[in-house]
């Protein structure tokens, strides 16, 4: 599939441009499908990288070690401000450190579906709201497994029964890597978030049990991914 350079929405709806957090991971994966996309692109790295920022995008890598760099960098708590008020989309250890940071209701366990042999490529039917059943590529890289969902999260898609993208408010998360497909639908549907979009942003229901099924222990070959070029996730 090709991706299609088309003007995005982003500008009309939610703002100018899209940071990308940019410490560890796969973020010039996302770089590049927002710059395909014509989104203008920030690396967030520090602080003040936040404040040119209309929206964030919090990659897939390796959480504990994001984790550290975050720390490092003084960066957590500008972040969680940041994502009260803002659209925020993470990916694989994104969502991850957004559960951590309580800005989504959901329990997560990491590389719950096994390790990096186990990873595969599932044809997955989304949900978003709007708009008929469509079909996309998830790529599970060491992915995380949500395992509890709260009350006022959304689940667009499922694998086996068990949710993969998720929606609470202004936050989008997947426990697949979209930015490695040449697909734009998902990022296209983040930027096109609005306050409130689905969901509410509070913390206050408890989580409850989401329908359990076991993922075989191979679900197969990982395709071979075309070119844009750059690091893949860890």
């Amino acid at each position: 599939m090709e991706i299609l350079k088309k003007k995005s929405c982003w500008q009309i709806v939610v703002g100018k441009v899209v940071g990308v957090l940019a410490l560890q991971g796969a973020f010039i994966k996302h770089i590049e499908m927002l710059q395909w996309m014509g989104v203008s692109t920030v690396q967030v790295r520090q602080s003040q990288d936040l404040e040119k920022c209309d929206g964030l995008i919090l990659p897939g890598g390796e959480s504990t070690t994001m984790h550290r760099q975050i720390h490092f960098s003084e960066l957590e708590s500008a972040l969680r401000e940041f994502a009260k008020t803002h659209p925020v989309m993470g990916t694989c250890a994104g969502l991850i450190l957004m559960a951590q940071w309580g800005l989504l209701d959901v329990e997560v366990e990491r590389n719950g579906y096994g390790p990096q042999i186990e990873s595969c490529v599932r044809t997955l039917n989304l949900k978003l709201p709007k708009k008929r059943k469509q079909k996309f590529s998830g790529i599970f890289i060491r992915a995380p497994k949500i395992i509890n969902v709260g009350n006022d999260v959304h689940v667009l898609a499922e694998m086996d029964n068990e949710p993969v993208l998720v929606q609470q408010g202004m936050c989008l998360a997947a426990t697949f890597h979209p930015e490695l497909t040449h697909d734009t639908l998902i990022h296209d549907y983040f930027l096109r978030t609005r306050k409130r979009a689905y969901g509410r942003q509070s913390q206050t229901t408890p989580p409850q049990k989401c329908a359990a099924a076991s993922l075989p222990a191979i679900c197969g070959p990982i395709a071979p991914i075309p070119k844009p070029s750059g690091d893949s996730p860890s």
